[in-house]
């Protein structure tokens, strides 16, 4: 008995951690780049200042800043660190759910600044918590573990909301979803509680010169065509979804129909497009891979011109919603491997963070461009638009893997 006792602790609790470390990093994330779209425009707040709404994610691009700090801190400093983080988000939360946010729109862009604040922050502490406790021969199922709760926070941070607003009212709705915050914040930090001691931080100054020959070095080997790629490539994954909650409002869907085609679609469709990057990178390489992505990304496009044409129907949704998420699950896939093989020693993580750093930048531009498009324009031209952004993306493929093509 004692054994057994003693065998779950050690492999299924590490398991439950690390579910609960994805579901706290996606929640936050999903919460303000989706279901705060729709009710904003369900409010009547113009695409325009929507898309401007993007910039509140502004610090999970400034995570660069953060990483090389958290990568010299123990595990005293960063417990605390995330307490602070945590209930921070919770506060936040529970205080932007009493908004307006047609009358109070600036004062909701400031509150959600702060939320996502506190949430790139316990983004990485979390994501350095993980790095550190993983051993190389649990790596895979950790990872699967992670990417499961991050999975589960897209239904709660997405269906669960626009459900209750849909039966109640969406303040009651972000005040639920502030207790599951609480609840899955109590877990983590009862978790890490006994694995406090307390040393001394580590120099943050030589961190800091670290990190930045760490970049510099990163920058000369790579050069300006993969900044361009990355940048190409990120607009082209963004432009669509950064606006379709909004275009699903539009065409009178209700919160019910978007939290059960969208929402639940969306789960499915990303875990098979993930499965789907992996094998097309391992039976064609990335170049190839690259490529198919950003065809498939603009006939998701013309999938969204077709529906904006022909009006609310749940069969044209399904399919839009499922192909575009598959997409999205092809292109995360592609874009971890591609910024993985660009890092090396030394410094990798704080390259990485980098890396991904820039990615969160151009996605905030992107859907800011796309929200002042979409207030301009009608729906099947901004699709249309969106289908011919995939192509810069895809000619950009043969001068940055050009060597890898000349194999």
């Amino acid at each position: 008995m004692a054994m057994h006792v003693s065998y779950f602790f050690r492999t299924w609790i590490p398991l439950f951690r690390m579910g609960c470390y994805g579901f706290s990093t996606g929640l936050p994330a999903f919460l303000v780049c989706a279901t705060l779209n729709i009710w904003l425009t369900e409010r009547g707040v113009s695409l325009h200042h929507i898309g401007l709404f993007s910039w509140v994610t502004l610090p999970y691009a400034l995570k660069i800043f953060l990483a090389p700090l958290i990568e010299k801190m123990n595990q005293y400093y960063r417990y605390y660190s995330l307490l602070f983080a945590q209930f921070g988000s919770v506060f936040i939360l529970w205080n932007i759910s009493f908004l307006n946010p047609l009358m109070q729109f600036w004062h909701l862009m400031a509150w959600c600044f702060c939320f996502t604040v506190f949430a790139a922050l316990q983004d990485c502490l979390l994501e350095g918590d993980r790095v550190d406790r993983t051993p190389e021969h649990a790596q895979g199922r950790f990872a699967a573990a992670n990417s499961f709760g991050f999975r589960l926070s897209l239904w709660v941070a997405s269906a669960l909301p626009l459900l209750l607003a849909h039966y109640v009212s969406w303040s009651f709705a972000f005040r639920m979803v502030a207790c599951v915050m609480i609840l899955n914040s109590s877990l983590i930090l009862m978790f890490a509680r006994g694995d406090l001691h307390e040393t001394r931080i580590k120099s943050i100054k030589q961190t800091y010169v670290q990190a930045l020959k760490s970049n510099l070095f990163l920058m000369k080997k790579n050069g300006i065509w993969m900044m361009i790629f990355i940048l190409s490539f990120k607009f082209a994954d963004v432009f669509v979804r950064a606006m379709w909650p909004s275009f699903l409002v539009s065409m009178h869907y209700t919160k019910w129909e978007i939290a059960t085609f969208d929402k639940g679609i969306s789960m499915v469709a990303l875990s098979m497009g993930a499965l789907l990057g992996g094998s097309l990178l391992q039976k064609w390489g990335m170049a190839k891979s690259f490529r198919v992505w950003s065809l498939l990304q603009s006939l998701t496009a013309l999938l969204f011109l077709a529906h904006g044409w022909i009006g609310k129907s749940p069969a044209l949704l399904a399919l839009s919603i499922g192909l575009n998420q598959c997409v999205g699950g092809i292109g995360g896939t592609l874009s971890i491997a591609y910024f993985s093989s660009l890092c090396m020693a030394p410094g990798t993580l704080i390259q990485y963070a980098w890396l991904t750093s820039m990615g969160s930048l151009s996605r905030i531009v992107t859907t800011s461009c796309a929200g002042l498009v979409a207030h301009y324009v009608s729906w099947p031209a901004f699709f249309a638009l969106a289908a011919l952004v995939c192509l810069p993306c895809l000619a950009l493929t043969f001068r940055v893997f050009h060597s890898e093509s000349q194999k």
